[in-house]
């Protein structure tokens, strides 16, 4: 159905008031034209003329006055000109108001003021009240004793601290020694140092600005005397993996398409009943990733034998060499890791942890031999492979080959020996590979372990295998696993970090929402923040403690750069800063196997926790996001949906890596929430230290589409081209208004009339009332020739030529000096 706009009622109107004038004039030319008589006043035929000939008639009846047989040229064109004026005009009248349209746009540029809003939906109610607690953490040095093969955790102050404890291990007993009163909150001076960058006036946050969105507390005898400390506790609240828009949460915008999530304590413009819209600066906490295809594929059989439920329904599992053996690059890929800072290099890591996980895999199969000359040189000896080859394999009962999935590690698809899935009957593994070996593929993809130091050059990296969503391969419907159907899942390397950026957010607001404000606030778009001059790239700092990454997680933020030289502080001048830390399993797993942290700093420990929940441990572990104990299906074995869009991405070599980050963005929104907004931290700014914000308050707008004023614009350039060519008449002949009135009166029938009949009263230059006075009474009958004569009051009667009167008698002749009919 059209809906009706101001410009479709406007242009209905004219078009309207067009026919309404057309038919009005026309039907009333037609009454005039009924209720004259042959013998009228002269006074009555002016009228009457006037009226009948700027009707349609004419032109209709083609009347003696459009019929151009020997008229002037120049006259007859411009006569002709008049009407199609008019038509133009109709046009114009009708088709212009079609491009009026009302919509709501920003009106006047004005300072906001802003107010509170709070989120109705589970992500609202179920987060914690805010600015209850303080932040804590414990620092340690840890240290590997070579000659035991084991390492020791000896606490040690964090940097600005003034703690000593010591914490140390001794044949496997530990043996705690702490001072009194000890304390694990954040000494002030950090605090100071990594809120320096953002503390004046802004939007963009700091580490300190991020808090848990559920908090509880615990008991440790270890800490503050066995006194409760608070600690973040994690449940996903809701999951949105399948909504690629932006979205606003409590505390958070989720962006659902690209990945990552900015942090802001929403408020919204006061008294903006029709809406506002602004731009804010906000910090982002962003996963990025790359994922490299192997070229090999878990192909399996789905089996209709109730027994293999273990297994999750398959059989006939397989590897099968899609080039990943045969076509097996032999040049040792390399990346380099000194400045991974300034460029993770992702794709490179990933691509050299498929390299080596292809050779390892080679090596399990007996393809190629085992020795230095096949791994560096390349001049392998034999390679016992060809282009879907197929390598038979034993089922494992934990995994869920009918959904995607995602593991740290590599070559966990093997029956290792020595694993609770080993098999002595398929393969003879003459190499012993074991997952020791798949092991150092980790440690050169991540390149940073527990024990190396927690600088601001080790960045956070994790690694791991991603076996795609399985797609059909016998032609049958990829909706449902039917028994004796086949199917092939991709083998992909993928390496993830997680980096911090400051990005530009373009908010609306719609102060029509029914619903507390808080439905009305949404974001329109999110771009990275463009910077004018290298001087206003964003600082980055970090802790440069010299303890390992196990012993300590980092503070990090924007810092002023008066900060930049003070000790323990490493800076970094660039818009992005990719988080710092090791991605071993078994330094980070509280979050994800117990369901809260040991201390309460998420601005260092979500993103990388989140990260951790993302991979996984190990083969056998299900309690991470894409496990099966996980309460939300985000990899597809039950809801449909998911499964068709990682199915999608499991086929896209160049978009894979998009799970790692949507699957991160889904779960780290409920984890923590940002403090901070416009009103200052946790909304408690001062009114002179919030922050200025320029919104654009919304209104109704009439707006045009100009295609529609085409007609009116040639409309004006006639009436251009008529006023020029007035105005040269003016100027190169005698042209006045004492002319035109000359004109009307030589052509006024009434005056014609009596000038021919009535040659003594009347002629054509006397003034219009004084011609009205002396003739307009005076009654001509205009029979087949014009004559004196009477009025009648009875019926018209049709006129009869007198044999008497001869046509050829009445011979209209040029006026003489006098204004007199001249024979």
């Amino acid at each position: 159905m059209l809906e009706l706009t101001v410009g479709y009622v406007a242009s209905l109107i004219a078009v309207g008031v067009v026919v309404t004038q057309i038919w009005c004039l026309t039907a009333m030319a037609l009454v005039i034209a009924t209720l004259l008589q042959d013998t009228e006043t002269v006074a009555t035929w002016n009228i009457a003329s006037r009226v009948l000939q700027r009707t349609w008639w004419p032109t209709i009846l083609a009347s003696d006055s459009v019929l151009t047989h020997g008229a002037r040229l120049k006259i007859t064109l411009i006569s002709w000109f008049v009407p199609t004026v008019a038509v133009l005009i109709a046009i114009a009248g009708i088709v212009t108001p079609l491009g009026l349209y009302e919509q709501f746009d920003t009106l006047d540029t004005e300072v906001g003021s802003f107010v509170y809003v709070k989120d109705s939906s589970s992500f609202g109610t179920a987060t914690s009240q805010r600015g209850l607690h303080d932040f804590s953490r414990a620092c340690s040095s840890y240290d590997i004793h070579q000659e035991y093969g084991q390492g020791s955790f000896d606490r040690a102050p964090c940097p600005y601290s003034a703690n000593n404890m010591g914490f140390m291990g001794n044949n496997g007993s530990f043996n705690v020694s702490m001072p009194v009163n000890n304390s694990f909150t954040i000494a002030p001076a950090l605090r100071t140092i990594f809120s320096s960058g953002t503390s004046d006036r802004t939007t963009i946050s700091n580490s300190f600005d991020i808090e848990w969105r559920q908090i509880t507390t615990r008991t440790r005898v270890d800490v503050n005397n066995g006194t409760e400390i608070p600690v973040g506790l994690y449940r996903q609240l809701e999951s949105h993996i399948m909504d690629p828009s932006i979205r606003v949460v409590e505390g958070l915008v989720v962006d659902g398409g690209a990945g990552g999530i900015g942090l802001r304590n929403h408020t919204v413009p006061n008294n903006a009943e029709q809406g506002a819209s602004w731009s804010e600066d906000l910090l982002f906490i962003e996963p990025i990733a790359s994922c490299v295809n192997t070229n090999l594929t878990l192909d399996f059989e789905i089996s209709p034998n109730v027994s293999k439920y273990r297994t999750g329904g398959i059989e006939k599992l397989q590897l099968i060499d899609r080039g990943g053996f045969v076509n097996m690059n032999k040049t040792v890929p390399h990346y380099k890791h000194d400045n991974a800072q300034v460029n993770p290099d992702l794709h490179s890591r990933a691509y050299r942890a498929a390299y080596f996980n292809n050779i390892l895999t080679m090596l399990y199969f007996n393809v190629t031999p085992n020795n230095n000359r096949s791994f560096i040189r390349g001049t392998w000896e034999y390679l016992d492979s060809e282009l879907g080859k197929e390598f038979l394999l034993a089922e494992k009962f934990l995994p869920d080959y009918r959904a995607l999935r995602l593991e740290s590690g590599f070559g966990n698809y093997l029956d290792h020996e020595g694993s609770m899935f080993f098999n002595d009957g398929y393969w003879p593994n003459p190499f012993k590979i074991t997952p020791d070996n798949f092991e150092m593929v980790m440690s050169d993809c991540s390149a940073v372990d527990s024990y190396d130091l927690a600088n601001i050059s080790n960045i956070y990296v994790a690694c791991g295998t991603l076996r795609g969503a399985p797609r059909r391969i016998d032609g049958g419907s990829e909706t449902f696993f039917e028994a004796h159907s086949r199917w092939s899942s991709s083998i992909y390397t993928c390496a993830a970090s997680v980096k911090a950026t400051v990005k530009t957010v373009n908010f609306t607001f719609n102060g029509t929402s029914s619903i507390g404000g808080f439905e009305g606030l949404k974001v329109a778009s999110i771009a990275a923040k463009q910077y004018d001059s290298p001087s206003e790239v964003p600082l980055w700092g970090m802790e440069d403690s010299g303890l390992t990454v196990a012993g300590i997680d980092p503070i990090w933020g924007l810092i002023s750069s008066e900060y930049a030289s003070w000790p323990n502080i490493s800076t970094i001048r660039q818009p992005d800063f990719h988080l710092t830390g090791s991605s071993r399993p078994y330094l980070r797993k509280n979050l994800k196997e117990k369901g809260f942290t040991l201390y309460n700093f998420p601005g260092s420990d979500f993103p990388l926790e989140i990260m951790q929940m993302v991979f996984g441990g190990s083969v056998r572990d299900e309690t991470y996001a894409l496990g099966n104990t996980w309460p939300f299906d985000l990899r597809g074995a039950a809801n449909m949906p998911v499964f068709n869009r990682w199915q999608a991405l499991s086929n896209d070599s160049e978009r894979i890596s998009e799970v790692i980050k949507l699957v991160w963005t889904d779960i780290a929104a409920s984890a923590v929430v940002g403090t901070k907004g416009t009103l200052g931290p946790g909304n408690n700014a001062a009114a002179d230290k919030t922050v200025t914000v320029l919104i654009k308050r919304m209104g109704k707008q009439v707006k045009y589409r100009w295609i529609f004023g085409i007609p009116a614009f040639f409309l004006m350039l006639v009436m251009l081209v008529i006023t020029v060519f007035m105005m040269l008449c003016a100027v190169l002949q005698p042209s006045s208004i004492a002319v035109l009135r000359r004109r009307l009166q030589q052509l006024t029938v009434g005056r014609v009339l009596t000038t021919f009949l009535y040659p003594e009263d009347s002629n054509l230059f006397v003034s219009s009332k004084e011609w009205s006075r002396s003739n307009g009474h005076k009654a001509v009958n205009l029979g087949a020739v014009p004559q004196q004569g009477s009025i009648s009051e009875g019926i018209a009667q049709p006129f009869r030529c007198s044999s008497e009167i001869r046509l050829e008698s009445v011979v209209v002749s040029l006026m003489d000096t006098n204004g007199k009919p001249r024979n």
